[in-house]
């Protein structure tokens, strides 16, 4: 344990400090996530957190210059795949404290995962920037391995009209979905009016149709006047679907990439 600073568990009150941590993390690696301090204090009623156990928040006396946080998945097929999310403050790394933040994680991640799934394996899933040399290295000294990268995509809207989210049928069966946000906190922070896509998805008897790319025109076609100049989502870069390409021929073009590690701890 690196000496110096306290430790407890995120709660709800701290999310003007964990805002102010985010901030700074996203300002040093280019992360295009912009949590508000409301999203954050909505996190705290989320049924897969357990911020009392499953939480860590490291301060040098009133600032918060570190955090993890685990969530455990509602089913276990056949491994339970614990999230863990974390980071340090850029002014503070070089000292270990990410390092402690991950052997705690490792730790604290068994008796949450004994609670919900007792008696099936369990392993710890940990993500980062690509680009952020430290943090790949801290996950392969601790015997993570690389297993998925994710894009961050996104495409200019200026010329484009959007929608929100929409199914898709043929009669009166639906075939596909598309669910779609907007988050204040990033249009603020980024000056772009964002549509962020959360989810396109079709089912076996859709696929190959054209039916996702029917929803992403769809949604990016219904009204200039609302504002939005930008869309933007997540995709698998690994996918099975061919989703990049998918995504790339709608006009999307790759900003951020991610890279996945995990862990067998159980």
């Amino acid at each position: 344990m690196v000496m110096g600073f306290s430790r407890r568990p995120l709660a709800p009150g701290d999310e003007r400090d964990w805002v102010a941590l985010l901030t700074a993390i996203q300002d040093a690696d280019g992360s295009d996530e912009f949590p508000s301090e409301q999203d954050l204090r909505e996190a705290f009623g989320r049924p897969d957190e357990d911020f009392p156990r499953g939480s860590m928040a490291i301060y040098d006396g009133r600032t918060m210059v570190g955090y993890g946080v685990l969530t455990s998945r509602s089913a276990a097929e056949p491994v339970h795949d614990m999230r863990y999310e974390g980071g340090v403050h850029p002014s503070y790394r070089g000292r270990g404290l990410g390092g402690e933040l991950l052997d705690w994680a490792e730790k604290a991640a068994v008796p949450l995962h004994d609670d919900r799934h007792p008696g099936r394996p369990l392993s710890l899933s940990s993500g980062c920037l690509s680009s952020n040399a430290g943090a790949v290295a801290l996950h392969e000294q601790r015997g993570y391995q690389p297993v998925r990268w994710f894009h961050s995509m996104v495409r200019d809207l200026s010329a484009a009209i959007l929608g929100f989210s929409f199914l898709a049928y043929e009669g009166s069966e639906p075939l596909g979905m598309l669910i779609s946000y907007e988050y204040e906190a990033y249009n603020a922070k980024t000056g772009h009016r964002d549509l962020h896509i959360s989810l396109v998805g079709t089912r076996a008897a859709g696929r190959k149709r054209g039916i996702a790319t029917a929803l992403l025109t769809t949604a990016m076609s219904a009204a200039r006047s609302d504002g939005y100049d930008q869309a933007s989502l997540g995709v698998d870069a690994d996918s099975l679907t061919g989703a990049v390409r998918l995504y790339e021929h709608v006009g999307f073009t790759v900003a951020l990439t991610w890279t996945a590690f995990r862990k067998r701890l159980v």
